[in-house]
């Protein structure tokens, strides 16, 4: 019986991964939240832990350099974790536990996400993330913090930090939220121009100056902050984050595993989303370039 309930409760669990993660008045509680939402239904894959090797996952993901990001629910352990993965290495990552106020982040996040991935039952979300986007989203974790002052509301603010992340061209994003401090969207950033705008009521909108004005406006109370991630290469980006695994590049089982790897190597591409432009190859470079120029 118990048994039978636990696979009721990983089913039940699957579905949800692919159901938006809000409260009916489009607002989000969690941390995990946190990390972009996938641009795609059909550009998700959704698997048991039983089904896969989690090394061999995260080894794929790191060797092949992949920017994506991968979601994680154990109905056994009640916890849920997140991570933000930026060419093949950890960008940001959190973790909750139901009955613990506690939200754990970066390094020690990933350990405990490891540790859940172990068991059974635990459901994994894996979905590629544009890159203008997953470096927006990583100055919620690494950037510098603007937040609303008193006397100025939202609206303001939020076109003060528009305009102070367009003219800078870094990357960014602005959190919508309530007076009770739910999260109703975000606003991505990236080389000058809106990379992306989401809420958690309608989903991905289109990526224009209005609709991310229609964001503010629609949350009851709104009050909004803003983060700047303060990178201009990827390598600064990637000095920031860390990798996902400690596999020894010598060991047997990582040999193992990166022949098996090359053998079955596909190309990973970005899914369409109309209201999400891809970052182009030279997209990121041509960002590279023209923030160093700004600086001399």
């Amino acid at each position: 019986m118990l048994v039978w309930k636990e696979k009721l409760a990983v089913k039940e669990e699957s579905k949800n991964f692919h159901a938006q993660i809000s409260t009916r008045d489009g607002l989000n509680r969690r941390a995990m939240g946190l990390i972009p939402q996938a641009i795609s239904s059909h550009s998700r894959k959704v698997t048991e832990a039983s089904q896969l090797r989690y090394h061999q996952m995260l080894y794929s993901l790191a060797n092949k350099q992949n920017t994506c990001c991968i979601k994680v629910i154990c109905p056994r352990e009640k916890a849920r974790a997140a991570m933000l993965v930026f060419r093949g290495k950890v960008l940001g990552c959190v973790f909750g536990r139901k009955g613990s106020d506690k939200q754990l982040f970066g390094r020690e996040a990933f350990s405990e996400l490891c540790s859940i991935l172990t068991s059974v039952d635990t459901i994994i979300d894996t979905y590629i993330m544009p890159e203008a986007v997953a470096l927006a989203s990583g100055s919620l974790f690494h950037g510098s913090v603007f937040n609303q002052e008193m006397g100025v509301d939202a609206l303001s603010a939020f076109q003060m930090a528009s305009s102070h992340l367009i003219q800078t061209e870094m990357p960014g994003c602005i959190v919508v939220k309530n007076s009770n401090h739910q999260i109703g969207g975000f606003i991505y950033y990236f080389g000058g121009t809106i990379a992306g705008v989401f809420s958690f009521k309608d989903g991905w909108k289109k990526a224009t100056y209005e609709s991310a004005q229609e964001l503010v406006l629609f949350c009851k109370d709104a009050s909004v902050s803003a983060s700047k991630l303060h990178a201009t290469s990827v390598e600064e980006v990637e000095a920031l984050a860390f990798a996902m695994t400690d596999l020894d590049e010598k060991s047997f089982q990582a040999k193992e595993i990166q022949r098996e790897l090359q053998s079955t190597t596909q190309e990973i591409s970005v899914p369409s989303n109309p209201y999400v432009p891809s970052t182009a190859l030279g997209q990121v470079r041509e960002w590279e370039l023209k923030v160093n120029i700004a600086s001399l």
